[in-house]
């Protein structure tokens, strides 16, 4: 039940069997109480990308559907470019905020996600269908990028993946990086 009001029902096959669903109005906005967006947080070097999602939830907190697709703006963008689809391109060194907006049944939420753009600590390349370098050191706090030419490849880590997780399926042409905030071995393959 996307909107308020009354919503009266009957059975057609027995008589007298007859009920009605009211969906009440107010805060909820027909069900539309929150807009998630994932990552809350990402890191990406220059002339990477990122794909920010919108998800609109119930009080419940379930994923809804059927709703309008939300718009997106960037608090900066001279360091953040960002899509109508979310896709987020950093363009300079620096931080932004990267906003959702999403209005439905006369109600608007908000959600925002942090984009840092930074210098790679290291880069990883895919020529011939292998990492290259194969091992790279960095500190906590440092970033590895990604960079996928010739085919389609993914970054999936054996063990205990970084914030931002696995890298799916991603197309050639396109740069993927991931901040590791604690020391560890981060073993991964395609």
């Amino acid at each position: 039940f996307p909107v308020a009001g009354t919503f009266a029902y009957r059975c057609t096959r027995h008589t007298g069997m007859s009920g009605s669903v009211l969906v009440q109005g107010g805060g909820s906005g027909g069900g539309f109480a929150s807009l998630e967006l994932t990552p809350a947080s990402a890191a990406v070097p220059v002339g990477g990308t990122v794909q920010l999602v919108a998800t609109p939830r119930d009080a419940s907190g379930l994923p809804l559907t059927g709703l309008p697709p939300a718009g997106f703006t960037s608090s900066d963008p001279a360091i953040v470019q960002v899509t109508g689809s979310g896709l987020v391109t950093g363009l300079a060194l620096g931080t932004a905020t990267v906003t959702a907006e999403l209005t439905a049944s006369g109600v608007t939420r908000t959600a925002t996600a942090t984009v840092a753009v930074v210098l790679p600590a290291a880069t990883i390349t895919t020529p011939n269908l292998t990492f290259s370098p194969e091992d790279v050191t960095i500190h906590p706090g440092e970033t590895v990028v990604w960079q996928f030419t010739g085919a389609t490849h993914n970054v999936t880590f054996k063990d205990i993946p970084p914030p931002g997780g696995n890298i799916p399926d991603t197309p050639a042409g396109s740069t993927v990086a991931r901040t590791f905030p604690a020391a560890g071995d981060y073993d991964y393959e395609c």
